[in-house]
């Protein structure tokens, strides 16, 4: 006999990917609603299979080749994800575009940028802004400036 599946139903999910839910506030929502403990393996398994996936690539605002898993929950990160999806008129709550407009007006006014680095525990730091280099919201990695 098959396991009792632990994941909503695909209609349950496309409303949750609607809402705009990461993965990890699945898990969540699956708890307290379900009391299940469901790993975020599954959530992304369940997802691929309803086609639910965001294939969206967000490389313009997170560049960097790859994310370490510590690092992938960070609020920089999350903001950096807004960002992309405001940028390309995806849907986001609109608690999530106020957090990211303060946050965004933050870095601004200290003039400083976000910068990673895969290799160290803390993976996400705020650096100054280069002139004429780091216009965005990220320091541009160094293999994407001219001249370097």
């Amino acid at each position: 006999m098959p396991a009792q599946r632990k994941v909503p139903s695909d209609s349950i999910l496309q409303k949750w990917v609607e809402e705009g839910l990461d993965h990890k506030q699945m898990q969540q929502r699956i708890k307290e609603q379900f009391g299940e403990d469901v790993a975020l393996s599954s959530i992304s398994g369940a997802l691929s299979r309803a086609g639910l996936t965001n294939r969206v690539r967000y490389d313009e605002f997170i560049p960097w080749g790859r994310i370490a898993l510590e690092h992938n929950h960070s609020y920089q990160l999350t903001m950096l994800r807004i960002a992309a999806r405001l940028d390309k008129g995806l849907p986001v709550r609109d608690v999530d575009r106020r957090r990211f407009e303060r946050w965004a007006a933050e870095l601004k006014a200290k003039g400083v940028v976000v910068h990673y680095d895969y290799d160290t525990e803390e993976g996400w730091f705020y650096c100054p802004a280069r002139p004429g280099v780091d216009t965005g919201l990220i320091r541009v990695p160094d293999e994407n400036v001219k001249g370097s």
